[in-house]
C-alpha cells in the first residue's frame, strides 16, 4: 500500500512539474514564435522548415545512432504535443 502511494505521489509531482514547465517556458516561447510568424506567408514557412530539416535531420539521426537512451527519451513525447494550437 505504501509503495503504491509513493508511486502516485511521484506521478502527481511529475505532472505538476511538467505543468509548471509548460506554463513558464513553453507557453511564452510558443507565443513569441507565433508573434514572429504573423504576416509570413505559408510558402516561406514551408521553405524555412524544409531548409532546417535538411540541415538538422542528419545531425539528429547521427546522435540517435550514437546515443540510444537519448533517442528513446526524446521520442517518447512525440505525438503528445499538438504543434498546431496557436496561443490565444
Amino acid at each position: 500500500m505504501a509503495l503504491n502511494v509513493a508511486k502516485n505521489w511521484e506521478s502527481v509531482l511529475s505532472e505538476f512539474i511538467s505543468y509548471l514547465f509548460a506554463i513558464l517556458v513553453v507557453s511564452p516561447l510558443q507565443a513569441e514564435v507565433w508573434e514572429r510568424w504573423q504576416g509570413v506567408s505559408s510558402a516561406e514557412i514551408v521553405q524555412v522548415g524544409r531548409a532546417r530539416i535538411a540541415t538538422e535531420a542528419p545531425k539528429l539521426l547521427q546522435r540517435a545512432r550514437e546515443d540510444s537512451p537519448w533517442a528513446a527519451t526524446n521520442s517518447i513525447g512525440v505525438g503528445f504535443v499538438n504543434p498546431v494550437i496557436a496561443p490565444s
